[in-house]
């Protein structure tokens, strides 16, 4: 797994989107953070999921998660079958990983704002969105609370 800023070639054209909103905590002390996680095979450099984007807190007392979704963009990352995008396969996964309880920190209140991601035509699958949202969620949390990413992440898989 890989923790970026930002990747300008995984933006997309929106179609629609997915929202949801939950009860959170708000934070004082934290700033808007912008992020990208890439979950890579083992045995190759081709992304299967990438996921970015950025949060921005607020005192309401809720967070309020809005994934883009898109239409299949072709891109030329590193392989003619990855693509830019996030097609509604996984979206909807990648919201339910998003969902999911994380096993450290969480994102305080705020606005959480998926506008990035990628794919690959051959091994991407709703199952790694689903991973990648949780472990998108755990690096914003612990990067939210000051906390050490790599550790965050490594207790996420371990779950």
């Amino acid at each position: 797994m890989v923790v970026e800023r930002d990747r300008p070639s995984a933006r997309f054209d929106v179609i629609d989107f997915l929202t949801s909103t939950r009860p959170r905590e708000s934070r004082d002390s934290v700033a808007p953070i912008r992020a990208l996680v890439e979950l890579t095979r083992f045995f190759g450099t081709v992304p299967y999921a990438v996921v970015g984007g950025e949060f921005t807190p607020d005192r309401g007392g809720s967070l309020v998660i809005d994934l883009h979704v898109s239409t299949d963009v072709e891109t030329d990352l590193q392989a003619p079958v990855t693509r830019a995008g996030l097609p509604m396969e996984f979206a909807r996964p990648l919201l339910c990983g998003l969902l999911e309880q994380p096993s450290g920190f969480d994102v305080p209140a705020g606005s959480l704002r998926v506008d990035r991601g990628v794919y690959s035509e051959l091994s991407s699958s709703p199952r790694s969105f689903q991973t990648t949202g949780r472990l998108f969620r755990a690096v914003l949390g612990a990067m939210a609370h000051g906390a050490d990413v790599e550790s965050a992440v490594h207790r996420e898989l371990e779950n």
